[in-house]
Formats: structure tokens, C-alpha cells, sequence
């Protein structure tokens, strides 16, 4: 009516910890074939095992770093909470268990077990500080799928963090 282009991209939150978005963006999207692209698949740096309580060193420059500016304070108020610590714990557990690293776990999972879908045109956005950790995140989603009790034990996850997990943008 007025020569709007449709939207064909949303670009949002979403991790194995971080799902806000299922319930309702995604039924969405779909009925309007919308693709979704996924950023912070490693949840800010939490699926790389670095932090295990609130009181855990925080690297100079980092996305935890509240001191670099309003991205540093948006991610510690997003992930920077007891009820996260909990979750990241139990997934530290399971890993270990299985002999996974806790960033192959996230990317696994969106790989094989989210709701994101190729035939759908959904991705998973992925970075690194260098080339290595790029290969080595672009290895992880080739990997297949993860063991049912790792699956589990990161929905018990989202369950633990839901009550306080950002909403996304609506």
C-alpha cells in the first residue's frame, strides 16, 4: 500500500540459554517468512567457561568489562547474575561429563536442537578475537547433534534463567 519493502531478516538474541524469542518472534517470523539471524551464540562469553561466579576476574576490554562503555554495562546486566551463574554451572557439569568444551555445547545446540531452520534462511552469527576461534566456531556447527542428557540439562538452563532473561525487542 504505501511501497514498503517487507522485511525479510530479524536479527536477535537468541542461545541455548537465551530464549525469549521462541514463543512468540518465531511463529512470527514464520508466518511472514521472515528469516532469523542469531547473534551471541556464546552467550557474551559465557559458553567459553571463563566466568564462574559474579566475583570472577573480568578481562580488560571484554564484553563484561563495564567499564568500555554501554555495551560492557548491557552485557553483565543481560548475563551477570546469580540465576546465569546457576545455569552455567550445571552446563559446565554436563560438559565436562561428556568431554565437550561449554563453546562447542552452544553452537551444537543451535545447529541441531533450536528452533532456527536453513530451509527457513535462519544463521547463526559467529565471531572471534582472532581466525583461530572463527574456524574453530564454524567447525562446531558442522559437528552433529549433541547427547540427549546435554539437551536437557540446558533446557533445566533456560529454565533457571527465564524469570530474569532479557526480552527481546519487540
Amino acid at each position: 500500500r504505501n511501497g514498503w519493502i517487507q522485511p525479510t531478516i530479524y536479527q536477535g538474541l537468541y542461545n541455548a540459554i537465551q530464549r525469549a524469542v521462541e514463543p512468540e518472534l518465531f511463529p512470527c517470523l514464520r508466518k511472514f517468512g521472515i528469516s532469523f539471524y542469531e547473534f551471541n551464540p556464546l552467550g557474551g562469553g559465557f559458553f567459553t567457561g571463563k566466568y564462574a561466579n559474579k566475583n570472577a576476574e573480568v578481562e580488560p576490554g571484554s564484553r563484561f568489562d563495564a567499564s568500555i562503555g554501554i555495551m560492557g554495562k548491557m552485557t553483565r546486566k543481560r548475563y551477570w547474575n546469580d540465576s546465569y551463574f546457576q545455569a552455567v554451572g550445571l552446563v559446565r557439569e554436563v560438559c565436562t561429563k561428556h568431554g565437550l568444551t561449554m563453546g562447542e555445547v552452544a553452537l551444537r545446540w543451535l545447529s541441531h536442537h533450536s528452533v532456527l531452520k536453513r530451509e527457513y534462511g535462519d544463521s547463526v552469527l559467529v565471531g572471534g578475537s582472532n581466525v583461530q576461534q572463527i574456524q574453530e566456531n564454524l567447525d562446531n556447527l558442522d559437528k552433529g547433534p549433541l547427547p540427549e542428557e546435554v539437551c536437557k540439562v540446558l533446557d533445566d538452563a533456560w529454565e533457571i534463567v527465564k524469570a530474569v532473561a532479557t526480552p527481546y525487542y519487540h
